[in-house]
């Protein structure tokens, strides 16, 4: 049977294949259990399906073993107007959705049916308002929209697709694929639940500034986020982030596992680097190719600043040394350079300093001395490379990487005594 027109189904039983053709429009309506889908029943609607009240369901009665189906075909529209159900006892029948699912009451709709699937790029649920609740949710492809309203389900399986919006799901994701993106623009989606995520899927977010949920995505995990996947993502509304610049873009009760970094679109020569933490996940602004030039420009050096040897913060240290100790030549911050200290039992000389990571114009050296006029080098690291020690095992060095830089430790191997000659010790940038 196929429905050109207008049919309102107050009452009554699908068997066989009941088609709404594109243009026309079936009604669901009439309160009760009065809406079955029986011995195999299929709907298959190319037109536009409003359902506002009564309940859709399978008979347990029903001896047929074959799964009744309603298939919204692309160009489809399925529209929940009322607080309805659709559930099925104890034999199968799905929903599958290659058209438009759009939930438009208030109220709380349930679909507790043995599968829902969005199955191809054209299928989108957009959850308008109030709740649409489901059992499992499968998604292979097209989009979840959580636009005015919020979602439930037991478990939401992305395998493809897009999972969007700035509202609320309640119950467990897997991402298996696909991408999760907060906000329609930007915002905050929040999945009060656990995430579980392979290394296919993917966190997407839009950045226009540093404050979550309003210049930059946030997704929020009220759980455990299990992390596997890769971080992407494109800048908006033409900002373009300095060197250093953080992004809270995920919030978790707990996490397992970390992200992958995977490149921006439009990236304008910069690259985001996921740093994971007990209870969030941040992006780091880094630069695809670290030297000088680049370093200036994303930093914010402009004219006769941009120069090796100035000094615009007036703090005493050439950008040589704020580029190479990975500082900032627009803040005053010489306190945070090297400074040798006497530590540990038995006493040792010690110098800590950040060496940016990635250079491909400097070389960065310790050295000792005696007297101040003649310098012996100890330590190097070439264009970035991990610091060595040249010493002959007579300094120890350790480095603990972060987001751009790396935290060097050089430490006298030699206990300080009384009658030990006097040891100075400095880091040295040069250009090479």
């Amino acid at each position: 049977m196929e429905i050109a027109g207008a049919l309102d189904w107050q009452n009554g039983s699908v068997h066989g294949t009941l088609s709404i053709a594109s243009g026309g429009a079936l009604t669901i309506s009439g309160l009760g259990f009065n809406h079955e889908l029986a011995e195999g029943g299929t709907v298959n609607n190319s037109g536009t399906v409003t359902w506002s009240e009564g309940y859709i369901f399978r008979s347990p009665t029903d001896v047929s073993a074959t799964t009744c189906s309603f298939n919204n075909l692309a160009g489809g529209v399925f529209d929940i107007t009322g607080n309805t159900s659709a559930y099925v006892n104890s034999k199968p029948w799905s929903f599958n959705n290659a058209g438009t699912v759009r939930k438009l009451s208030t109220g709380r709709t349930t679909i507790t049916i043995t599968a829902f699937t969005n199955t191809a790029s054209t299928g989108l649920v957009e959850v308008a308002a109030g709740i649409l609740q489901f059992g499992n949710f499968n998604q292979t492809a097209g989009t979840v929209w959580l636009e005015g309203g919020n979602l439930e389900c037991t478990n939401l399986q992305i395998q493809g697709g897009v999972l969007k919006g700035t509202r609320s799901l309640v119950g467990n994701v897997t991402q298996t694929g696909g991408q999760i993106q907060p906000g329609s623009t930007i915002g905050t989606l929040t999945i009060t639940g656990n995430l579980s995520q392979s290394d296919t899927g993917v966190l997407f977010a839009e950045i226009g500034g540093k404050t979550p949920g309003t210049q930059c995505d946030q997704l929020i995990i009220n759980g455990t986020a299990t992390l596997g996947g890769g971080v992407s993502g494109t800048f908006v509304n033409g900002y373009v982030p300095r060197l250093g610049d953080e992004f809270t873009v995920l919030r978790y009760a707990s996490r397992t596992g970390t992200y992958n970094w995977t490149p921006f679109v439009a990236q304008v020569g910069r690259k985001m680097i996921p740093s994971s933490a007990a209870t969030e996940t941040k992006l780091v602004t880094g630069l695809e190719t670290m030297n000088f030039t680049n370093w200036a420009e994303a930093t914010g050096l402009t004219g006769l600043d941009v120069n090796l040897d100035a000094d615009p913060d007036h703090d005493g240290m050439s950008n040589r040394l704020e580029y190479g100790l990975y500082l900032f030549p627009l803040v005053a911050d010489n306190k945070k350079g090297p400074a040798p200290v006497v530590t540990g039992t038995p006493q040792r000389a010690q110098i800590t300093y950040n060496r940016i990571n990635d250079v491909q114009d400097l070389d960065i050296e310790v050295e000792v001395s005696s007297d101040l006029t003649n310098w012996l080098t100890i330590a190097r690291s070439h264009h970035g490379a991990a610091t060595t020690d040249v010493s002959g095992g007579s300094f120890s060095i350790t480095e603990n990487p972060f987001p751009n830089y790396t935290k060097v430790t050089v430490v006298d191997q030699s206990a300080i005594s009384p009658s030990q000659v006097r040891r100075y010790l400095r880091v040295r940038v040069t250009d090479s």
